[in-house]
């Protein structure tokens, strides 16, 4: 037996007791309770356990104080991991606990004891002690066996076959079957253990070894045999066969003729490429593979052939028109030259003179028209310009023509007019506009001026009271003016004439009728109309 003694932990400088003032802390450390630690279990015996398994128990520290508690790492002699302490959280809060997981690890058969120590910052127990025991048995050798697999069946003889039961028993950590022994027919079979059965029972012959066998076979000893299928379809697997066939269980193919070849093609303007008629398939791609030659074409090369001679049976007799050309030319590429001649020709433009050849072209001296005629009046009011450059056109010089309308931008001039092929300006423009009462004037540039005037003589247009002043170009009558007005009477059979004033508005104002027109009762005129007898208008 093994016994781990007690160990000892430096004294603390600063004990508190629960309730009682604190020696070393602060008037704030004062006003909560300090950690207080209480423990779930602190001797903890694990009885007997199996050498090598391990068993856990758990420790509940809880801190009963109101400030947060701190514990540290277990401290002590666990006999080599024999016993071992596992903190679940190192700091605890006010009425809260900690996990302490204890587990005992037994590596041989005897019994342990061990103190472990908890170190923390509680008042009442700074240093936790835990005491810690167990045995470590031997296991029991039939505790890790399952004998509930049942062994493979084995031969006993060359024609008996021994099966065991699936459930059996451990006697000594070994397992025990019951069996019984079953007679082989055909013997027994050394590998598997078993009766030797029919080989070809449950044997499907449907899976024929290619297309070239019919798909149904037989079987003869537990092997599958396939007639041969002429018939069927099949693939030889070569790349370089075609038309594959089956004969006799083998799959045959006629092989690839290659005598297609590329057609020609034209590297560049003066190279050939062709290949030779017959080539050979590549085993390996199942493609035709043909040899390549180069051709230097004399006269180039188009659409992958060489051209011919492109003057070859070319007579050059037809040269370009004109007189600038010898009849007869020379043939280079396919294209027939002429060379060309000096002396005069004829162009047949009749704008040019002097015509000459060079460099096979006729051509003369452009005639200049630079004599326009002289500009002529084609109305009262319009000119005709001519431009100072023409053109010719059959020998004939033709100048464009403009038509202006005569107008010298003179506002104060009217009936402008054009006169031996010049425009001429007008008569100047008075600008009467038939008002007594404004001043007129022109300017040049924008015409005429109406200015209104006051004070002068006019004639109003009330023919009562004709006479008028002007004010701001208006011509207002005057007042106080003698006039007559006419009254139309007896129903517009006559009129009646009565000396009056003019009033400011034109009207001519009878205040009071004449002594002939006057009668009781009448505060106007008083006229007598037939048949109807007097009557009274009002002034």
């Amino acid at each position: 037996m093994r016994v781990l003694g007690n160990l000892r932990h430096p004294a603390l400088t600063c004990l508190l007791a629960w309730g009682f003032t604190a020696a070393c802390n602060d008037d704030a450390q004062l006003e909560r309770r300090p950690p207080f630690l209480t423990a779930s279990a602190v001797n903890i015996d694990f009885g007997t356990r199996d050498v090598g398994d391990t068993e856990e128990r758990s420790v509940f520290v809880i801190n009963k104080g109101q400030t947060p508690m701190t514990i540290e790492d277990p401290v002590g002699d666990g006999l080599g991991g024999i016993f071992t302490v596992l903190v679940g959280s190192y700091k605890v809060q006010a009425e809260e606990d900690s996990v302490l997981r204890v587990l005992f690890t037994p590596s041989d058969t005897e019994y342990y004891e061990a103190s472990i120590l908890i170190p923390n910052d509680s008042v009442n127990e700074p240093m936790l002690k835990l005491i810690l025991s167990g045995t470590g048995v031997e296991p029991d050798p039939c505790d890790r066996l399952d004998c509930r697999v049942s062994p493979a069946p084995s031969c006993v003889g060359q024609n008996v076959s021994r099966r065991y039961e699936p459930l059996g028993v451990c006697v000594d950590g070994r397992c025990e079957h019951n069996f019984r022994d079953e007679d082989c027919d055909r013997g027994c079979d050394d590998e598997t253990g078993a009766c030797r059965g029919d080989p070809c029972a449950g044997v499907a012959c449907n899976t024929p070894p290619s297309g070239c066998f019919f798909a149904a076979g037989t079987c003869n000893g537990g092997a599958c045999e396939y007639m041969p299928n002429n018939e069927g379809t099949c693939d030889d697997n070569k790349p370089c066969t075609v038309s594959d066939r089956c004969e006799e269980g083998t799959c045959v193919g006629d092989q690839t003729v290659c005598e297609t070849a590329p057609d020609p093609i034209c590297l560049d303007a003066m190279t050939r490429q062709f290949w030779n008629p017959q080539g050979v398939c590549d085993p390996t791609t199942g493609a035709c593979d043909y040899v390549s030659q180069q051709q230097t074409c004399e006269f180039g090369c188009t659409d992958g052939q060489c051209e011919g001679d492109p003057c070859a049976g070319v007579v050059c007799d037809m040269p370009p028109a004109g007189q600038c050309f010898d009849q007869m030319g020379t043939c280079t590429g396919g294209v027939c030259n002429y060379a060309t001649v000096p002396g005069a020709c004829d162009d047949g433009d009749a704008c040019t003179s002097n015509d000459v050849c060079s460099n096979g072209a006729c051509a003369g001296t452009a005639q200049v028209c630079m004599s326009p005629p002289a500009p002529s009046c084609a109305a009262m009011d319009t000119l005709l310009v001519y431009d100072s450059a023409g053109t010719c056109n059959g020998g004939n010089c033709e100048y464009q023509m403009t038509t202006m309308i005569c107008d010298d931008n003179d506002a104060c001039t009217v009936n402008d007019f054009c006169a031996s092929g010049t425009c001429r300006s007008g008569a100047m423009n008075t600008c009467d506009d038939g008002n007594p009462c404004t001043t007129d004037s022109c300017d040049p540039v924008s015409g005429c001026i109406n200015t209104p005037n006051s004070g002068g003589a006019c004639t109003s247009n009330s023919s009562e009271c004709p006479t008028g002043v002007c004010s701001a170009g208006q011509c207002l009558p005057t007042a106080g003016v003698t006039c007559v007005a006419t009254y139309d009477i007896c129903f517009g059979l006559s009129e009646q004439e009565v000396a009056g004033v003019c009033s400011a508005s034109g009207d001519c104002v009878v205040s009071q009728p004449p002594p002939q027109l006057t009668c009781p009762g009448c505060a106007g005129l008083c006229v007598t109309c037939p048949i109807i007898g007097l009557l009274c208008i009002p002034l």
